[in-house]
């Protein structure tokens, strides 16, 4: 078998350094992005959870308005149930104050 002169060894053995310094570089860039996933997904998470929140929250505004739309309901009528007794009351003191000029 022939052997192989020492400076091709060299070469191979530079290469060989030169090729594992660059997977650990990748693994590096590997881990780094497989942390910034983790972020990710975290955030992702948060926001959810957030958005479960929020729609939580609009579901107790949209009761509140139901109630709210009620009781404008309620005191409208009240509104209106007062505006006709000072209509009427209204009506009386104008039908009084024509007897109290009629009986002078």
């Amino acid at each position: 078998m022939q052997q192989i002169p020492r400076s091709h060894v060299e070469v191979l053995q530079n290469r060989v350094e030169v090729l594992r310094s660059r997977v650990e570089v990748l693994e590096s860039r590997v881990e780094v992005l497989q942390n910034r996933i983790e972020v990710l997904r975290s955030r992702v998470e948060v926001l959810q959870n957030r958005v479960e929140v929020l729609r939580s929250r609009v579901e107790v505004l949209r009761s509140r308005v139901e109630v709210l739309r009620s009781r404008v309901e309620v005191l409208q009528n009240r509104v209106e149930v007062l505006r006709s007794r000072v209509g009427v009351l209204q009506t009386l003191s104008h039908r009084n104050q024509v007897q109290r000029c009629d009986a002078e």
